[in-house]
């Protein structure tokens, strides 16, 4: 449990570097590097590609063909930071994002962060960029919300419903079929550890 001193520290921390970085491909690139968990939409360079298929309903529709999800591995981290990072990869089929998982040393203090950058491309813009923070025992510290220009901290998680366009709400188990997601986790490259129960496309 993080004292309140180290609360303010570490979002100070993330805070001072969130205002450092604009996103964009070099942010995701150095994240990269630290990730103990991703969702990479599309190459190393952020190409994507699209493919169209018919969906459960035998409509035409297209989606990403090219993604790669790095799963987290579930002894190093707590409970919440991956249930948590399964929420994002349901939001990221539905409103398209690169998210990447973090562990940052905020001096003696482990945090864990969720970065989640908006897929934005000719005819699609996706409007959400944030940081997810928790502590070392996985208690949610807050989350950082770039809105208006500006970051912005609020106490809550990040939800479906702060995604633009809109993620369907998430309930773990349940398979929605309202809305067809914008890619595929059976056609997604899952890297090991594959420690998940299988989503359902």
């Amino acid at each position: 449990m993080l004292t309140e001193d180290n609360k303010l520290a570490v979002k100070s921390f993330y805070a001072s570097q969130v205002e450092q970085m604009a996103g964009g491909e070099y942010l995701r690139n150095f994240l990269l590097n630290y990730s103990i968990g991703y969702i990479q939409l599309g190459d190393e360079r952020g190409y994507v590609e699209w493919e169209e298929y018919s969906t459960s309903q035998g409509k035409s529709a297209i989606r990403v063909k090219n993604v790669t999800v790095k799963q987290i591995e579930e002894n190093d981290v707590p409970e919440s930071l991956l249930k948590a990072f399964q929420r994002y990869i349901w939001c990221s089929r539905y409103s398209l994002s690169d998210v990447r998982v973090v562990k940052f040393f905020i001096g003696e203090v482990v945090t864990y962060a969720i970065y989640n950058e908006a897929y934005v491309d000719d005819g699609w813009d996706g409007e959400l960029n944030s940081w997810e923070i928790y502590d070392s025992e996985g208690d949610l510290v807050g989350s950082l919300i770039f809105f208006n220009s500006a970051w912005q901290f609020q106490e809550e998680e990040i939800d479906p419903s702060d995604f633009l366009p809109p993620a369907p709400p998430y309930i773990p188990d349940v398979d929605q079929r309202a809305i067809e997601p914008f890619w595929s986790a059976e056609n997604a490259q899952w890297l090991l550890p594959i420690w998940y129960e299988a989503i359902e496309s």
